[in-house]
C-alpha cells in the first residue's frame, strides 16, 4: 500500500506537514477503495475469477482529480478495464521459520 499510494517519500520536514501529506493520502486510499469496490466486474466464462487491479485503480483516480477538462470522465468504467485473474498456486509454498535472526552479521 505505501508503494501504491506514493508514502514511500515524503515531501516536507515538519510533523504537521508530514502529518497533513499521510492524512491526504490516506483519504486518496479510501477514495480508491470506494471506487474499486463499486466496479461491476463482468465473470464471463473464463479460466480465472478477476478482481480489480488496485494500482491502475490508484493512478486512475489521481488522474481524475487532476483533470481539469468540462466533463470528467467515468472512472469506473476506466478501472473496469485493469483486472488481474487470481490463480490458485499449483503448490503448496513451504514456509519453513528459522527462528530469529541476530543482525550481527552485517557487521562483518
Amino acid at each position: 500500500m505505501k508503494y501504491t499510494i506514493g508514502l514511500n517519500a515524503l515531501h516536507s520536514k515538519k510533523a504537521d506537514s508530514i502529518a497533513q501529506e499521510v492524512a491526504a493520502r490516506l483519504v486518496m486510499y479510501n477514495f480508491c477503495e470506494s471506487i474499486a469496490a463499486t466496479v461491476v466486474i463482468n465473470q464471463r466464462q473464463r479460466i480465472y475469477a478477476y478482481k480489480v487491479n488496485f494500482s491502475a485503480a490508484v493512478d486512475i483516480c489521481i488522474a481524475f482529480f487532476r483533470y481539469r477538462g468540462t466533463a470528467p470522465p467515468n472512472p469506473e468504467s476506466l478501472i473496469a478495464k485493469y483486472l488481474t485473474p487470481l490463480r490458485k498456486r499449483p503448490f503448496k509454498r513451504n514456509l519453513l521459520s528459522h527462528g530469529p535472526v541476530s543482525f550481527t552479521y552485517r557487521i562483518a
